[in-house]
């Protein structure tokens, strides 16, 4: 069974949240745009996972999807771990298309799409370093006897695998099969208390949050602010009689759309805002307004009347699950609206 479902990766929500303030002819828009693709590419990756792993016995395993582990002064992340009573399988998905073809000897894999040549790291070096940090987790908790298999699964159709390639890198379906060869050669291993494990996997998950403008080498003042309008992305929308109108499509909103922005700024910038970056963030003068909006979004308020911030505390991974399909409105579009006005976060 899945015990830690897939989340949307922070970075890509936050990434995606940039670019569509990031005007066009910004100097660093192409790399914020070839980053929410290198994320969304992979994160899409690990959901066609899920198909084929309904062909292996979910009832004698737990699945865990996008587990990040401290080890030592660091972190290590794990596509999707497969915890059964006799081992453990560390998956590592890779979503790429065209002809790949892999140099052990030299540590190096490339992929053919046409007469173009990518190169990128072997992956069976990733795989044999998180198998290796794993280990060492199994060790603290007592249980270094428990065996672990790494695959790296491509799930993409549109790929195909040179024949001169590690047994350990296969396509998605030879997951069951490769499962299956597992589960005989360990059929008599020592029992591992996998509830246990799971939980103890759960609590250690610490998910990567970076801070993207940092990141990318992109300035708060660089970014455009006010609302964006939800139907054609229009950025930004007239305030009105408590509605938001966009001036493109001339559709109306009401609080969706500002509290998006909201989860937005949290996204780029801070989970902590005032009533005078809140202004700034939506285009909007009146103090007033500004302050019941802030509280009609249910925000936590802190501090005293004149110098009070307000703590965007909610899962922002869930909450601004939105993106996505701006990100898929703006790939089709390829626009934005004319109209910007800059941003930036002041004390």
């Amino acid at each position: 069974m899945i015990l830690k479902q897939h989340e949307v990766p922070y970075n890509l929500l936050s990434t995606i949240a940039i670019l569509l303030r990031l005007p066009e002819s910004h100097s660093k828009f192409q790399n914020c745009k070839q980053e929410v693709a290198n994320y969304y590419s992979g994160y899409k990756g690990e959901l066609a996972l899920d198909y084929y792993l309904t062909f292996v016995d979910q009832l004698s395993v737990h699945i865990l999807h996008d587990v990040r582990l401290p080890f030592i002064n660091s972190h290590y992340q794990i596509d999707t771990l497969i915890l059964t009573p006799n081992f453990i399988v560390n998956i590592e998905v890779k979503n790429l298309t065209g002809f790949i073809r892999f140099n052990h000897e030299m540590g190096r894999m490339y992929q053919y799409i046409g007469q173009k040549e990518r190169s990128y790291q072997d992956p069976l070096l990733q795989a044999n370093s998180q198998a290796h940090q794993l280990k060492a987790f199994l060790y603290n908790e007592g249980l270094s006897h428990i065996p672990i298999e790494s695959l790296i699964i491509f799930v993409n159709q549109k790929a195909s695998l040179s024949e001169e390639r590690d047994k350990r890198i296969i396509y998605g379906f030879q997951l069951k099969q490769r499962f299956d060869e597992f589960s005989k050669k360990y059929q008599n291993s020592s029992l591992l208390k996998i509830n246990s494990l799971t939980q103890k996997l759960i609590q250690q998950n610490q998910p990567l949050q970076i801070n993207m403008l940092k990141h990318l080498g992109i300035r708060e003042d660089e970014l455009i602010y006010g609302v964006i309008c939800p139907h054609c992305l229009h950025i930004p929308m007239l305030r009105v009689y408590g509605r938001w109108i966009c001036q493109s499509c001339l559709n109306t909103f009401r609080a969706e759309a500002h509290v998006r922005s909201f989860y937005e700024y949290a996204l780029i910038i801070s989970n902590i805002i005032n009533n005078k970056n809140a202004r700034k963030l939506l285009n909007v003068d009146s103090i007033h307004v500004i302050q019941k909006l802030l509280k009609k979004a249910g925000f936590t308020p802190r501090g005293e009347t004149s110098n009070r911030t307000y703590l965007i505390d909610v899962n922002l991974q869930n909450k601004a699950q939105y993106l996505l399909n701006y990100y898929l409105k703006m790939s089709k579009q390829n626009r934005f609206g004319e109209k910007r006005v800059f941003f930036s976060e002041t004390n």
